[in-house]
């Protein structure tokens, strides 16, 4: 900010209500003119230096220490300041009668280009900065800036609990008192009227805040595309950890990122990135491995839930193969030379990628 400019707070008003908090900040600034470097600090942004992406956080409450600023308007101090200001007619001439330089008319080159300026001495600015407070998944451990600057990537985590019904391979039955003769019987229910089983799927989504958007943004995006959690996540022991759920391994696919255009106050363009995610959260005693072993544990998003013939009914681990099928038989299965050559149905990778401002 200029050594010139002058600045004062005229008033703070805090709102409180059980759904949030809005705090009203008015400041007095002068010369007029300096409002642009005033609201660029109150409101932040991201810069490009040296290569890389610069992010400038937004000003932070002076009470409230998660409440930022997110929203300025700027207003002469006083109804009659613009009085003292240079008259329209007062701009440069132009070099034909009616029109100005480029062929442009007059009265647009003075509405786009005489700026409103006031005489010195007179009343500058009164800005009005709002400020609200964020979530964020990132507890920080220390007060180093750069840390405290990860808070913008894992703001707003929303989990949203929901059902996948899956049907129950074999069918349904149930014991019937018939009449007459045959009484008390089992009766296979109709598969159009049987009720599936229910596993809990949470819509997960976290946003990302003051990105700065080039040919690399969307880059970590395409890169973990239709993958799961190799291990853990996020890692136990980091910043994310202490403010988001524990994903275990395989249970959180990645579903795809959604792009919102967002301006800083001079009109410079950053977006704000939401992840979003699947989370299964299932646990049964009918998990099977990749050597067909029965356990318990955790449904991924790699296991299939099916009876394979003469076994019991449950959740397998699946990869993708190939074989040969000779009419309707699969000569790959049938001799066991089927090969996981693909992999795993969803790839494994590690979701950190995904939060990088400057990705590689």
């Amino acid at each position: 900010m200029a050594t010139n400019t002058k600045l004062e707070q005229l008033s703070r008003t805090q709102h409180t209500s059980g759904t949030g908090i809005e705090i009203t900040r008015t400041f007095y600034a002068e010369p007029y003119d300096s409002f642009d470097q005033v609201i660029r600090t109150l409101q932040g942004g991201v810069a490009k230096d040296d290569g890389e992406w610069k992010r400038i956080a937004p000003a932070v409450d002076t009470y409230i220490k998660s409440a930022y600023c997110n929203e300025a308007v700027v207003d002469f101090s006083h109804v009659d300041a613009m009085a003292t200001a240079d008259s329209l007619e007062s701009a440069a001439a132009p070099p034909a009668p009616g029109r100005a330089a480029g062929n442009r008319p007059v009265l647009l080159k003075k509405l786009e280009d005489v700026p409103e300026t006031t005489l010195v001495g007179s009343a500058g600015c009164k800005i009005i900065a709002k400020y609200r407070p964020l979530v964020t998944g990132w507890v920080p451990q220390s007060n180093d800036p750069d840390e405290l600057l990860r808070i913008w990537d894992y703001m707003d985590p929303v989990f949203r609990p929901g059902i996948m019904q899956l049907p129950w391979p074999g069918g349904m039955f149930a014991k019937v008192d018939f009449p007459g003769p045959r009484g008390l019987d089992i009766w296979p229910v109709p598969a159009d009227v049987a009720t599936p089983i229910g596993v809990t799927v949470t819509d997960f989504s976290i946003r990302r805040m003051l990105v700065g958007l080039d040919n690399k943004t969307l880059q970590p995006s395409a890169e973990v595309a239709n993958g799961v959690n190799k291990d853990v996540w996020p890692v136990p022991g980091s910043q994310p950890a202490a403010g988001l759920p524990k994903f275990e391994p395989r249970t959180l696919k990645f579903v795809g990122t959604d792009m919102f255009n967002r301006f800083d106050s001079t009109g410079r363009r950053w977006v704000e990135l939401v992840h979003n995610f699947k989370w299964i959260q299932h646990i049964t005693n009918r998990l099977f491995n990749s050597d067909g072993q029965r356990g318990s544990g955790w449904v991924t998003w790699n296991h299939v839930f099916v009876q394979p013939p003469l076994n019991p009914v449950g959740w397998y681990e699946v990869w993708l193969s190939t074989q040969f099928n000779l009419g309707a038989v699969a000569i790959g299965a049938l001799l066991g030379g089927a090969e996981p050559v693909e992999g795993r149905m969803h790839k494994e990778v590690n979701f950190d990628i995904l939060f990088d401002l400057n990705p590689k």
